[in-house]
């Protein structure tokens, strides 16, 4: 594995592409995502916006971009190809490093159990994982409120 290779995952409710290439991020998870019942558990929405970054002059292959709980694959995006990638990475000309963004969302993601959900990139044999992730936790998670 190359360790020059990262995986960074933003955890919201919503992301939009806006005009002129804007992101805009809706409603983002801290460190837990707060579920009721019992489980199964239902999200609403889940939005992963998830980035790999790469050295311009590392080997790759193919990339899938997935959500797992656990091990349990739950939300996997189609590949995307190798030539369309160098294709892209040939026109970086100055850049040490280049960004693979995805933003993976799921409405009325369905959660079998508690644990915790994770953005992973699979690049040929290899696995780039979401080294934090977001736990599922029963209740709310508690806010502060400022004293004033």
């Amino acid at each position: 594995m190359n360790p020059d290779i990262y995986l960074t995952a933003l955890y919201a409710e919503d992301i939009r592409q806006e005009v002129e290439s804007r992101t805009s991020v809706i409603g983002i998870y801290g460190r837990s995502i707060p579920v009721s019942g019992n489980g199964p558990f239902v999200l609403g929405k889940l939005a992963v916006l998830a980035t790999l970054r790469v050295p311009r002059t590392a080997a790759f292959d193919d990339i899938t971009a997935r959500v797992k709980l656990d091990e349990t694959v739950l939300i996997e995006l189609p590949p995307m190809r190798k030539k369309l990638i160098s294709e892209i990475v040939q026109q970086i000309k100055d850049e040490q490093f280049f960004d693979i963004t995805v933003n993976i969302q799921q409405t009325t993601l369905t959660v079998p159990a508690l644990g915790v959900l994770r953005a992973e990139f699979r690049m040929g044999d290899q696995t780039y994982t979401d080294q934090i992730g977001r736990r599922l936790v029963r209740g709310t998670v508690p806010t502060v409120t400022p004293v004033g």
